[in-house]
């Protein structure tokens, strides 16, 4: 798997909708093949992923991490050079913008899930001033993030948003 390919895996599991939608394919899979876990082998199986920094939270419900996976996005690439991190400067501003549309839109993806959560409705004021902490021209930035449709706009230009389900990627 190349680094695009395995960074475009991480940022589906940082949305909360895609992170649902395998959850409920998985588990109905296992229900249609009569798999389920015992107490013991989910316990097990749940410390196995806190240990490793997936799951954050106390038992009875630890929820994914995203400071773990976001970790993954922002890493340097490996040989193919296909990390976010090239698109950044060391202050973590955009440096410059992909020319690779898939690769741009990882990164725009990664900068919607910094500056907006799930259900947060902000007006045009404050997102300006939080892309402004990742970019020069944060007007340019959310037209970008409007464009792609990773930020939604209310339709009398009010309100900003992420799409129902968020993408906190």
């Amino acid at each position: 798997m190349s680094g695009v390919e395995w960074r475009g895996l991480i940022a589906l599991l940082l949305n909360e909708k895609t992170r649902i939608a395998l959850a409920e394919v998985v588990l109905e899979e296992a229900e249609r093949e009569g798999r389920r876990l015992s107490a013991l082998e989910r316990s097990k199986a749940r410390a196995a992923l806190t240990d490793a920094g997936v799951l954050a939270g106390a038992e009875p419900a630890p929820g994914v991490s995203r400071d773990y996976l976001q970790r993954f996005l922002r890493r340097p690439g490996r040989a193919d050079g296909a990390g976010l991190e090239r698109f950044l400067r060391s202050d973590g501003r955009i440096d410059r913008y992909p020319a690779n549309q898939e690769q741009r839109r990882l990164l725009l993806a990664w900068v919607a899930g910094q500056v907006l959560a799930p259900g947060e409705v902000i007006d045009e004021r404050t997102l300006s001033a939080r892309l402004g902490e990742y970019s020069d021209d944060p007007v340019l930035l959310r037209r970008y993030l409007v464009d792609v449709e990773l930020v939604e706009r209310a339709p009398d230009g009010s309100a900003y948003f992420l799409p129902e389900g968020g993408t906190r990627d």
